[in-house]
């Protein structure tokens, strides 16, 4: 379970490294969210890892006198069902991916 876990941090952050540019463009904000959470799914189905489903979301803020809380809250199998939350940083905006993955029964 680790070593997935570390690869999933690897594909992560190497798609929103991909996706986000060196300038924050509001009206393209929505469309990196969508295009980072879609492609993290499609990367993972690509590694056909059996029994598991994954739920992928993404936030993206500019960096500025902004503020941003959250919190995600599961009932679920601690042995089985993971969590990764990934926080990217550069000079212009913050990024959180939150993946979960769910061992099908």
């Amino acid at each position: 379970m680790e070593q997935m876990k570390e690869e999933l941090t690897k594909l992560i952050n190497n798609t929103i490294k991909f996706f986000v540019g060196k300038k924050y463009i509001k009206n393209q904000a929505q469309n990196w969210v969508n295009e980072i959470s879609d492609q993290i799914i499609l990367n993972i189905s690509a590694k056909k890892i059996p029994n598991y489903k994954f739920v992928c979301s993404t936030t993206i803020i500019k960096k500025g006198n902004s503020s941003l809380n959250f919190s995600t809250t599961c009932l679920w199998h601690p042995a089985d069902d993971k969590t990764l939350t990934i926080k990217y940083e550069n000079n212009i905006l913050y990024c959180f991916v939150f993946l979960a993955w769910l061992k099908l029964l």
